[in-house]
């Protein structure tokens, strides 16, 4: 199995009080986000040119940008299905992601679009068996983690791990 493990992009501001600012679960990818990560979702196929699934947090953010990724593999003649994933939250466990995981078949390639620092966590869990921070994930960025055999804490081994700059290069 593949797991693809990509930040939202660029979203509303969270400070209820700022202008365009709102709640943090209602927060949206900002007009210049979706631009960006329109620009940043194209080179996704150059680094997992397979993608059976793209599982989000049930967030707009991460909704809007999960849509984005699909867009991007269409373009690149993939129809990519779409799971909203509570276990995606912020403020969950990573662990909750891996059981999900763990119940997909095992030679897929799945994306879970989420929020840092669950992301980073999941990847620590992914590689080390530890849920800690591995990685630092801009937004917008991708990691790609290989699985040999089973899914399993630790049993992980990181395959890339591309910020938006270079992604935004590879198309």
């Amino acid at each position: 199995m593949q797991v693809l493990l990509i930040r939202h992009g660029r979203a509303e501001s969270p400070d209820p009080k700022a202008p365009n600012g709102k709640a943090d679960d209602l927060r949206k990818l900002t007009a210049d986000g979706k631009k960006r990560m329109r620009r940043t979702a194209r080179g996704l196929p150059f680094i997992c040119p397979k993608l059976d699934a793209i599982a989000h947090s049930p967030l707009p953010r991460a909704a809007q940008t999960a849509e984005i990724v699909a867009a991007a593999y269409k373009d690149a003649g993939a129809d990519v299905p779409l799971v909203e994933l509570r276990e995606l939250s912020p403020g969950k466990r990573s662990a909750l992601a891996l059981a999900w995981l763990q119940n997909q078949a095992p030679g897929a390639s799945i994306a879970l679009v989420g929020h840092e620092p669950m992301l980073s966590r999941c990847a620590g869990l992914l590689v080390a068996g530890r849920e800690r921070r591995l990685v630092e994930m801009k937004k917008g960025a991708a990691c790609l983690i290989d699985f040999p055999g089973l899914v399993a804490a630790g049993k992980g081994l990181l395959q890339t791990l591309v910020q938006p700059r270079m992604l935004r290069k590879l198309r």
